[in-house]
């Protein structure tokens, strides 16, 4: 690591820009009556840095382009003091910072460059809604972690928004420590500091709002050129919101089990078949909506699968990507894909679908002895069941009327 007595413009200008491919280098101040000892530059392809070493770590200070050298000595002499105290104080401008300054700074320069409108949307609604009005106007070091704790338990009865805000002003008071605003350790809604709540996705079921935003992010999707997601990828998002059907009975469907004149996938073996029993099978019963996607399939010779993966001896195995992808774009949180089969029931009352109806719709058996052996379906019956859903959940998913004016 070569040195010199005081690190001057002139010796920075004859430095050998960009380095060897031995990689880059530093060049230190050996410590003299004029010169700091640990402040230096480091030289690599990318540029020429100001920086301090201690101990052998680098602090990065600036670029040599966007500091004068005696501004970049000077804050190397305070870097310097802090680590031979062994405390890296916080700046004094960030003693006078409030949260709502940390928000607009995290929102534009952390939060928007790294997600899509939709998720930096739902993250200013979360901040607009339980975040500032408690905290936009208290300075960061008056935040405590039992004022964070007390706004966690006033959410306890959401429990999905109370963790996404608890991630925010996490995130958000990171990169105050990053900016020296305040401690390293200072966090009030660290997670070991605030534990989370925790959550079951799974069963939780899409509002209509968020039916239409899901609907609005995939037709996006499907409209990129080139797409994100593959056409049975979007193919089997779609159909596990028409037949709410469980995401293995999608994926895992054969050609073979497909009828689309009778419009059904009939499954050789239902959920509830145990070995060495009679099996009773399952159907899966396609509205006009979900037999448009399947005819929308490409059959590839000699694949078996309705759901093709990358190679077509295999199914698709997973689209947990693929749905929090949509689901991001949409800003919709806390869901996975079996997410649209809890769905699916919850809207049934709503598309004015019988409850007997929709057992037999989702392949549930019955609880009642009466219904087990008495109670039958036809398929017209459940063909009928179908489409109230798929006239019901294909509103949803439409644009809204005045996002189409």
């Amino acid at each position: 690591m070569p040195r010199v007595l005081k690190l001057t413009r002139r010796v920075i200008e004859g430095l050998i820009h960009p380095p060897s491919a031995t990689g880059n280098y530093y060049v230190m101040e050996a410590g003299g009556r004029d010169s700091l000892r640990g402040f230096g530059v480091r030289v690599f392809h990318a540029g020429i840095l100001y920086v301090v070493r201690w101990r052998g770590k680098p602090y990065t200070l600036g670029r040599v382009d966007h500091l004068p050298i005696e501004t970049a000595r000077e804050m190397a002499r305070v870097k310097i003091n802090e680590l031979i105290q062994g405390v890296e104080k916080p700046a004094v401008a960030g003693r006078r910072k409030t949260v709502a300054e940390l928000a607009e700074l995290f929102l534009e320069q952390v939060v928007a460059p790294r997600n899509a409108p939709r998720t930096l949307e739902e993250y200013r609604r979360l901040w607009r809604l339980h975040l500032l009005p408690r905290f936009g106007k208290m300075r960061l070091q008056e935040v405590t972690p039992e004022m964070v704790l007390k706004m966690k338990t006033e959410m306890a009865d959401r429990p999905v928004a109370a963790n996404r805000a608890l991630q925010q002003l996490s995130a958000a008071f990171s990169e105050a420590a990053k900016l020296r605003w305040i401690g390293a350790t200072d966090n009030p809604a660290g997670e070991k500091t605030v534990f989370r709540y925790t959550e079951d996705p799974e069963t939780r079921a899409l509002t209509a709002a968020e039916y239409r935003r899901f609907g609005a992010a995939l037709r996006e999707i499907e409209a990129e050129r080139p797409s994100p997601l593959k056409a049975p990828t979007t193919a089997a998002l779609r159909l596990l919101i028409y037949t709410g059907a469980r995401p293995h009975e999608i994926l895992a469907a054969q050609w073979a089990w497909v009828d689309l004149e009778a419009r059904q996938i009939s499954w050789p073996r239902a959920k509830g078949d145990r070995p060495g029993r009679k099996a009773k099978g399952r159907s899966i019963y396609l509205s006009p909506l979900s037999v448009e996607v399947i005819r929308s399939l490409e059959r590839q010779p000699g694949c078996p699968w309705l759901i093709p993966g990358k190679d077509a001896t295999k199914h698709l195995g997973s689209v947990d990507k693929a749905w929090a992808l949509v689901c991001r774009r949409a800003g919709i949180e806390g869901t996975t894909p079996k997410s649209a089969r809890h769905a699916y029931r919850s809207a049934g009352p709503e598309a004015g679908v019988p409850a007997e109806h929709m057992r037999e719709l989702m392949g549930h058996a019955s609880s009642e002895m009466t219904d087990e052996v008495y109670l039958h379906f036809n398929r017209d019956s459940q063909l009928r069941a179908a489409e109230l859903m798929d006239a019901h959940l294909g509103r949803l998913l439409q644009p809204a009327a005045q996002d189409v004016a």
